[in-house]
């Protein structure tokens, strides 16, 4: 997951992820996969919609708003009703954010949805595909634009959640805020599903890591079955770690990488397990060097989607980073399937 391509940060997340859903897959395979969070009735750009967000029928100098600041729009953003905004918002911004003034802070001077959303864009009906998000300043030829109205380009670039989590030898409260609503302690008992995320947890990783793809992710992303699970709960005695599920009980990015910094988790915590390789061992880079040749066209073709010219993902083997278990010995692989078809 150290990835220099990570999405800089959280605005850029959810809008990199509804136009890389569209590119994945269609609206059935991902109701299928993820659920029907995706696909709410959504009440903006929609006549005759406007109580959804109005108490009544807004007017030049009062838009009667259901609940003050965010409260109308948390009311279905982080009430399951539509997608979760992963942007924090009621945060006061750092000397180093400098917010235009045509963003507009809450009373407190703190972030809010309409900071960046202007939401009588969407009352208009007009414009619907130049201003799909109805973001200030719209419409955006770059969907990270908008970021860098605020958030300094040259500094962001790079920025990847999973480093940096420890200040002083402390979880970093900033980093964890990137993946969960509030900062947990690692030094408590987390209950499975109780990891207080942004948004449900098959949606948090692929919002950055949907385009690199990687074998065996897609498949992976479904209910394991009955032996299957059967078998992972032994695991995580035998090897004292978590295989986390998601919600719906399916696996997700998570169930096989630990996305914590060493450290975060001490050693001997079921969350703290985790495998990295320094570098690629010499056998994986012989058999690479053998079957390489013969793969090439295929590679370019599948695995280097081109974005302005350059290669999102460099064909060729990478060390194992993040993994709870290696998965290049087979342990990984085996901790889950290992008994899969014996009697």
């Amino acid at each position: 997951m150290a990835n220099s391509r990570t999405i800089c940060f959280s605005t850029a997340i959810l809008l990199l992820t509804t136009a890389a859903l569209s590119w994945a897959a269609s609206e059935q395979e991902l109701e299928t996969l993820y659920g029907k969070e995706y696909f709410k009735i959504n009440p903006h750009w929609q006549s005759g919609k406007c109580l959804a967000c109005h108490a009544q029928p807004p007017q030049k100098n009062n838009l009667f708003l259901r609940g003050e600041d965010d409260a109308g729009c948390l009311s279905c953003h982080e009430k399951g009703k539509g997608s979760t905004e992963l942007h924090p918002v009621g945060l006061l911004p750092s000397a180093r954010i400098k917010i235009p003034p045509e963003f507009p802070l809450s009373a407190e001077k703190k972030t809010s949805c309409r900071t960046c959303h202007e939401h009588g864009l969407a009352c208009g009906l007009k414009d619907k595909k130049q201003h799909k998000n109805f973001l200030r300043g719209g419409p955006y030829d770059d969907k990270l634009a908008i970021c860098y109205r605020c958030h300094d380009q040259a500094e962001q670039k790079g920025y990847n959640p999973h480093e940096q989590q420890l200040r002083d030898g402390k979880p970093a409260e900033s980093r964890c805020l990137f993946c969960h609503a509030k900062a947990l302690d690692p030094r408590a008992t987390i209950s499975q599903g109780d990891y207080q995320l942004r948004r449900k947890m098959s949606l948090l990783c692929i919002g950055c890591h949907l385009l690199t793809p990687h074998a065996g992710a897609f498949e992976h992303l479904e209910k394991p079955k009955a032996a299957t699970l059967k078998t992972m709960k032994a695991s995580e005695e035998n090897y004292r770690l978590i295989f986390p599920l998601d919600e719906e009980g399916r696996l997700t990015c998570a169930t096989c990488h630990n996305p914590h910094e060493k450290g975060v988790f001490a050693p001997d915590h079921p969350a703290g397990a985790k495998y990295d390789e320094e570098k690629v061992p010499a056998e994986a880079e012989r058999r690479w060097q053998r079957l390489g040749p013969l793969l090439e066209k295929e590679i370019s073709y599948k695995m280097q989607k081109m974005r302005n010219g350059a290669p999102l993902m460099a064909a060729g083997p990478r060390p194992e980073k993040n993994m709870r278990l290696s998965a290049r010995n087979q342990k990984l692989c085996k901790a889950c399937h290992e008994h899969e078809g014996k009697k």
